[in-house]
Order: structure tokens, then C-alpha cells, then sequence
């Protein structure tokens, strides 16, 4: 029986080696698809030479009958903040942006602002109120793209 235990013990070795392996590896897997499922894909919308706006198209999505998408303004120079006594310089801004498509208006519900190293420096909750939509703004151009998606999802 003694000599049963000795032969078996060097087979359970290399398994329990396969076992840390495969949990290794899923471990991984598992890391990199949730670094994927945040990483954000932005794709440029419009571009001046003070700025360019890209949105995340993976972001759309609707609230009470109205999308909204996320999106994303890097500046070419850095831009101050001056607002109730806060003063911050960004160079990068994040926003999601809700439209009323039927009647081509929008609000800005929350902005986030980034220094040029990519660090968060500052946040605000956006309007309450829509606003209509200016002709050739990069706010039109958002609201085309917004609106054309949520018409072939099924919106008005």
C-alpha cells in the first residue's frame, strides 16, 4: 500500500502544475477582457485647429426616449476653468451629451476635464434645461450622427 501512494504522488505533481496553469491563464483572460470592455474606441467627428471632437460610439444609449452619447474634445492649447471661484487648466474634456432629436435641441449632463498627463482635474454636472442645436457646430454634427443612430434603432 506504501508503494501504491510513492507512485501516485509524482503523477499528481505535474497535475496540480496544469491546474495553477489553466487558472493562471484564465486569470489573464479574464484581466484583459475587462481592460478591453473599459478601454473606450474613439473615433474623430470634427476637427478644427483649436480642437478636435471624437465619441465613443460604444457609449450611445437612451433615457427617457433620448439618446445620449459620450464624448471626447482634445484642445490643441491648454484651456482654463473659471468657475464660482475653481480654477483648473485642461487640455482634455470628456462629456456626455443628451439630444432631443425631434426638436434638434440638447444639454450637456456631466463634463469631466483632464490635465495634459491624462490626470482628472476637475468635473461638473451639466445643464438642466435643452438648448437648440447651432447650425454647422460641432454640437450639430454630434446631433446628426446621435440622431441618425437612434433613428435606425427605432427612435423619433
Amino acid at each position: 500500500m506504501h508503494l501504491e501512494n510513492e507512485s501516485i504522488a509524482p503523477m499528481l505533481k505535474p497535475r496540480k502544475s496544469v491546474q495553477k496553469a489553466c487558472i493562471y491563464i484564465l486569470s489573464f483572460l479574464s484581466f484583459c477582457t475587462a481592460l478591453e470592455a473599459v478601454a473606450a474606441d474613439w473615433t474623430s467627428i470634427s476637427k478644427t485647429k483649436q480642437e478636435e471632437m471624437l465619441v465613443d460610439m460604444d457609449s450611445y444609449n437612451e433615457s427617457a426616449g433620448m439618446p445620449y452619447i459620450t464624448t471626447k474634445t482634445l484642445f490643441l492649447k491648454p484651456q482654463n476653468y473659471r468657475k464660482n471661484a475653481l480654477k483648473f487648466i485642461y487640455s482634455e474634456s470628456h462629456s456626455t451629451t443628451q439630444f432631443n432629436c425631434a426638436l434638434h435641441t440638447f444639454k450637456t449632463n456631466a463634463m469631466q476635464f483632464f490635465d495634459a498627463n491624462k490626470k482628472l482635474v476637475g468635473s461638473e454636472i451639466g445643464d438642466d434645461f435643452f438648448k437648440p442645436v447651432a447650425a454647422n457646430s460641432k454640437d450639430a454634427a454630434l446631433e446628426s450622427l446621435v440622431c441618425q443612430v437612434h433613428k435606425m434603432v427605432g427612435g423619433n
